[in-house]
């Protein structure tokens, strides 16, 4: 069927009219789209607040270089205990000591005790006291002595404490003389001896040194309630017998 002529152009003209709202309102709903900005957004990536203070980081500011994370962590305080150096030996009365005399025109090599004194004999220079300071503290010492008298304008100093020894007696397993190099305790001298025989009396041990008597109990050694003594030069230990 066939339409008028007048209807069917208002006909078209209404579905023109539909078809240009259409149209405008697609074109603004692409501008207003409220999920056009979140698409957006996922290709400006940014951090917030918290994530700035987390990092760090205040407005505005520059990250740390990449370099400071080692600065920081070296800065760190060190939780591994070091280790305190042993006591060094200091030289006393009786000590026999080697004094290598060196880098001069006669080296010379001289062996001598510590007199009563604490002194020692040595060329050119007379006596010198050594009682009481370190192998170390003796070769600047006699060194700045020679230097000062202008004997020598260039000298090397070698001083050698003689090998020391120490003395096991009583209820050990190998008994007799010991040399004493660095610092031993009693504990490692009677290990040192072999230990104890079955008729040891760990409780009393007495340690004769010069003109004093010193009375010792192993266990409260080993059990951390008493120190483990030093060991001297001419310390005789003795093991008392335990009695049955």
């Amino acid at each position: 069927m066939r339409l008028p002529r007048s209807l069917s152009g208002n006909v078209f003209g209404r579905y023109a009219a539909g078809f240009a709202t259409a149209l405008a309102l697609l074109a603004a709903g692409c501008a207003t789209d409220p999920l056009s900005g979140q698409r957006l957004a996922r290709y400006r990536p940014d951090i917030s607040a918290a994530e700035r203070d987390f990092a760090g980081l205040s407005a505005g500011a520059k990250p740390a270089p990449a370099d400071n994370v080692l600065t920081n962590l070296a800065a760190e305080p060190n939780e591994i205990p070091v280790p305190k150096p042993g006591t060094a030996r200091r030289l006393k009365r009786g000590d026999r000591v080697a004094i290598h005399l060196r880098s001069i025109p006669a080296p010379q090599d001289i062996h001598d005790e510590i007199d009563s004194y604490g002194d020692v004999n040595l060329p050119l220079i007379g006596t010198v006291h050594l009682e009481g300071r370190t192998t170390s503290e003796a070769e600047k010492l006699i060194e700045k002595a020679y230097k000062e008298a202008k004997y020598y304008t260039r000298i090397t100093v070698i001083v050698v404490a003689q090998a020391d020894e120490y003395f096991m007696r009583g209820e050990i397993k190998s008994a007799g003389k010991y040399p004493l190099t660095g610092d031993i305790t009693l504990l490692m001298a009677i290990a040192a001896a072999g230990g104890y025989t079955d008729y040891a009396n760990p409780k009393k041990i007495t340690i004769y040194r010069d003109q004093r008597i010193l009375h010792f109990n192993a266990f409260r050694i080993e059990a951390g309630k008493d120190d483990d003594p030093l060991i001297e030069p001419g310390d005789i230990i003795v093991i008392d017998r335990r009695w049955v």
